[in-house]
């Protein structure tokens, strides 16, 4: 479970849309302290994908700069400098994805802050919990028709 899908399913559970809701039974109201709560939540999990963002990033300078001083270092090596390009850019790719998904999580906790500020608590419940259902926890469709 991404911290990004605990944040949410604390708001929801919170506001009791987490579970299937009983027909005929009016749903509790959304307020203003349940945006509050959701603003709060994804402002602590917007300070921490920061802090990984340039964690990951000066892990990806350094690496950039250990394996050009190596392939400075064995240059006449064939062979190792080879080895050496290959594993740098290997783990360099391995960063630049895992930055390219903290990066999609960081424009979407942005999104989901806007929207609570701008948007009424009502409305930004029927936000979440749609986005919830359908983006974040909806199984992707390859695996369903993998099973079929």
């Amino acid at each position: 479970m991404t911290r990004l899908d605990s944040a949410l399913s604390t708001y929801l559970q919170r506001i009791g849309q987490y579970e299937a809701q009983p027909l005929g039974k009016t749903p509790r109201r959304v307020v203003n302290e349940d945006s509050e709560f959701l603003r709060d939540t994804l402002a602590r999990q917007l300070r921490f994908n920061n802090v990984l963002m340039i964690v990951a990033a000066a892990m990806l300078c350094v690496l950039f700069a250990l394996g050009v001083f190596l392939i400075v270092v064995y240059r006449d090596r064939t062979s190792t400098t080879v080895v050496i390009s290959g594993a740098t850019f290997g783990s360099m790719l391995g960063i630049v994805a895992f930055l390219r998904r903290l990066w999609i999580e960081k424009s979407t906790v942005d999104m989901l802050v806007l929207a609570s500020v701008s948007m009424s608590p009502e409305e930004t419940a029927k936000l979440v919990t749609s986005f919830y259902f359908k983006a974040i926890s909806a199984p992707t469709g390859v695996a369903s028709r993998a099973g079929r």
